[in-house]
């Protein structure tokens, strides 16, 4: 009564789901109460009650049966109903993170095979290929790092850039320049980024500007608008 604010004693448990038990957990409580009765056992049920400020809240339902000696019938029923709202949203933020720990690290797998075998399938040799398969492992590593400590939520373009080029730059030198505005990419964009600017800077290191004393490198972006939305521009540019 304090709870609900009622002040009328329902007639039934029907009553008592429909009137202060959520919508999508009432079946489960008639059922449980229902079995409770025919089997003359413990009624328990886990539910919504909603409290007389309309605020539902999780209850760990729980009563025995007082039984009459005479007749066997029920005669009244001894019980508990706990609030264990703050457990209940624990666990289901729980089961939130282990559903989306698992599609991550799928994801990552899935990453990881496509890399292996396109550098299996491009190498001269094997050092060639575990040169190449390292590089590209520890550029996803990187970009997994920028992305973990913005909760997966997305990351910055400067940090995702940085962190990709930054194998490549050597104190003293100034031979690679970032410019851009800062930009919030989705996780699987800042990886595909990551992974293709690694890409370009082993080249550059093999073929291009990284592969003399001179040369230099410029990435730059800027985001315009477009039919469908902002489009991001990334421009690398070797001298």
């Amino acid at each position: 009564f304090e709870y609900t604010g009622s002040t009328d004693k329902p007639d039934s448990a029907a009553q008592v789901a429909t009137d202060f038990v959520h919508p999508d957990d009432q079946a489960a409580t008639i059922r449980a109460f229902e079995d409770a009765i025919r089997n003359r056992g413990i009624f328990e049920v886990e539910h919504r009650i909603c409290s007389k400020a309309g605020e539902y809240r999780w209850f760990l339902v729980r009563a025995e049966p007082y039984c009459d000696p005479r007749t066997g019938e029920i005669v009244r029923w001894f019980g508990v109903s706990i609030d264990i709202h703050d457990r209940r949203i624990a666990q289901e933020h729980q089961q939130l993170l282990i559903n989306e720990l698992n599609h991550r690290v799928k994801n990552t797998l899935a990453t990881v095979q496509s890399v292996a075998s396109q550098t299996l399938r491009n190498a001269d040799s094997t050092e060639q290929a575990k040169e190449a398969l390292e590089a590209r492992l520890f550029a996803l590593s990187r970009a997994h790092d920028v992305l973990t400590r913005e909760n997966w939520e997305g990351a910055d373009l400067y940090d995702i850039v940085e962190q990709a080029v930054a194998p490549y730059s050597s104190r003293g030198e100034d031979r690679l320049h970032l410019e851009g505005a800062r930009v919030r990419v989705p996780p699987r964009m800042a990886l595909a980024v990551a992974m293709a600017l690694q890409e370009l800077a082993t080249n550059a290191v093999k073929y291009g500007a990284l592969s003399n004393e001179a040369g230099m490198i410029r990435i730059a972006w800027s985001v315009h608008s477009g039919d469908t939305g902002p489009r991001l521009h990334l421009k690398w540019e070797e001298s």
